[in-house]
């Protein structure tokens, strides 16, 4: 497996790529949305398991603890986009935004997100960055 390639060195994107299947265990200290490109991943946690496959969508909650297991495709890759949402930056958008708050989250702390257009075009315009290392990001672009 390479090693995870930043897009935008230090603040954002992560690219990993590989053709053997792997497990480890994570700790995520941001909320983090994950891109399935290629193959499956299945997330366990002690409150939930969910497996995403190609083109669908996971968001992981801050703060927990939990197993990847990481699948290529036969004879194939396995391949992600993650995004990390750190706290800074949410807040910075929540303020540009003026958005107001819903009240509190109650829900699955992990979810797979419903197929959106918006979504899926904002991680196609990343894909290229993710598979070509040499490509520049600005911070402007990742935000």
């Amino acid at each position: 497996m390479e090693s995870p390639s930043e897009i935008l060195p230090g603040v954002i994107f992560y690219s990993y790529l590989s053709s053997e299947r792997k497990e480890k265990a994570c700790i995520w200290n941001h909320h983090t949305l994950v891109l399935q490109v290629s193959g499956q991943m299945v997330l366990e946690t002690s409150e939930q398991n969910l497996t995403i496959s190609a083109g669908e969508v996971l968001l992981i909650h801050k703060n927990q603890l939990g197993t990847l297991i990481k699948t290529p495709e036969p004879g194939g890759q396995y391949e992600t986009v993650v995004i990390s949402l750190q706290e800074d930056l949410i807040r910075k958008i929540i303020l540009e935004e003026k958005m107001e708050p819903y009240g509190k989250y109650f829900g699955l702390p992990n979810l797979i997100i419903p197929n959106d257009d918006f979504l899926k075009g904002y991680f196609q315009s990343i894909v290229p960055y993710a598979r070509n290392s040499g490509a520049e990001m600005t911070d402007e672009m990742g935000s």
